[in-house]
């Protein structure tokens, strides 16, 4: 996906000042979400540091490894199809070593 935004870019918008905007949110203590970082630029690099950090607030790993999940809805709000839907690709694979 990376590689088409980029494509996009370059061949749509070279001549357009563009500032890149990028937030990780995670929750704190409380489970309230939060911004975790805030990274700001005016090139591709902007994109180098949110990765990195989006890993270490929003990925648990667990001891040893589960064969199955039920993922249910936090709020009425994310009881759409398509947040049904991310909620599921976040836990896909749970015990195949990835």
């Amino acid at each position: 996906m990376r590689r088409v935004l980029n494509r996009a870019s370059d061949e749509f918008l070279s001549n357009i000042p563009i500032i890149y905007v990028l937030t990780v949110v995670g929750t704190n203590p409380a489970g309230e979400l939060v911004v975790r970082g805030l990274f700001v630029g005016d090139d591709r690099n902007a994109f180098a540091w949110p990765p990195g950090l989006s890993v270490q607030v929003n990925i648990q790993l667990l001891d040893k490894p589960i064969h199955k999940a039920v993922v249910l809805p936090s709020t009425p709000r994310s009881s759409t199809a398509p947040a049904g839907n991310k909620a599921i690709y976040r836990t896909a694979c749970p015990a195949d070593g990835r």
